[in-house]
């Protein structure tokens, strides 16, 4: 499972355990608001209250793309976005 938290950081976590796998994720302070993972699940689209939506490769938990615009707090996503990749 992947959570996202106020404290800015994304965490992969084992179902079994309940132990935290690897390091936390992070890009910037940005206070994520919400998740969603794509259906191939190989990449991860995040929104945040800077207004940005960063895009994050689940095998490197770096950002690879960003798209801004937004003047506010992003609160929720759709994964429909992936079915033209």
């Amino acid at each position: 499972i992947i959570t996202c938290s106020m404290d800015s950081s994304l965490r992969v976590w084992n179902l079994e355990s309940g132990e935290q796998i690897g390091n936390d994720w992070w890009d910037v302070e940005s206070h994520l608001q919400t998740i969603a993972l794509s259906p191939d699940g190989k990449n991860l689209a995040s929104g945040s209250k800077d207004g940005v939506v960063r895009l994050w490769d689940i095998d490197t938990g770096k950002v690879i793309m960003k798209w801004t615009g937004h003047e506010d707090l992003v609160i929720s996503r759709s994964s429909h976005m992936y079915r033209s990749w």
